[in-house]
Parts: structure tokens; sequence; C-alpha cells
């Protein structure tokens, strides 16, 4: 899911905020977004947390997957 109007997703929000950054720092590494646009992607985060880590954890799969073959 996208942040609309945006190239970013919610997953790499989450990322940043699950690196300990806050709202007013992802503001800062993507300052087209709004900070109003960054808390609605985290609490769609927050509310569907289970589905998104679980994404995440696939995708860390698949790098390391692919890591190995090189």
């Amino acid at each position: 899911m996208r942040i609309d109007g945006t190239r970013i997703t919610v997953h790499r929000i989450a990322e940043l905020y699950g690196q300990g950054r806050s709202a007013e720092d992802i503001v800062q590494v993507y300052p087209h977004l709004s900070l109003a646009q960054v808390y609605a992607a985290l609490a769609w985060f927050h509310a569907n947390r289970e589905q998104i880590e679980a994404e995440l954890a696939l995708d860390d799969q698949d790098y390391d997957r692919l890591r190995a073959r090189q």
C-alpha cells in the first residue's frame, strides 16, 4: 500500500519506524510527505501490524536468498 500521491509505501514507513525513527524524523527523510500522511501510515501499520511484519519478513527472506546466490 502506497501513501496517496507518492511512491512511498506503508512498509517503508514501518521499516523506518521500526528502526526507531519518529514521525518527525520520517518527514525529514521524505520532506514531500506531510506529518499527517506519516501518522496515517503509522496508524494503518498499527491496525495491520501482523500482516505488515509478515510481509516484511518475507521481503527479508527473499533478499537473503538472492544475496546467497551471488
